[in-house]
């Protein structure tokens, strides 16, 4: 008898939005000052929360159109999911 293996299940492009707008709503209960983020990921958040303070200090000045530029379409679409369920 062979050895069955799990085969991986990619997640859906919906499953990883939701997964990214999980990721904003623990960094904005976290709060700025708490939060773990990439750079990227601190873009998603000070959007999404309109807060500048989850920003690196080098991007507080950044525009938000710049931002919003630098996000890929799953952050993108994360941003618009925690907006629109508030």
């Amino acid at each position: 008898m062979g050895k069955e293996t799990d085969k991986l299940h990619p997640l859906t492009a919906d499953q990883l939005v939701r997964l990214a707008a999980v990721k904003i709503r623990e960094a904005v209960k976290a709060g700025p000052d708490k939060a773990s983020l990439s750079t990227t990921e601190s873009y998603m958040v000070a959007i999404a929360a309109c807060d500048r303070r989850y920003l690196p200090k080098a991007q507080e000045v950044t525009p938000t159109p710049d931002l919003w530029d630098s996000l890929d379409d799953r952050q993108r679409a994360a941003v618009l999911h925690y907006l629109n369920a508030h």
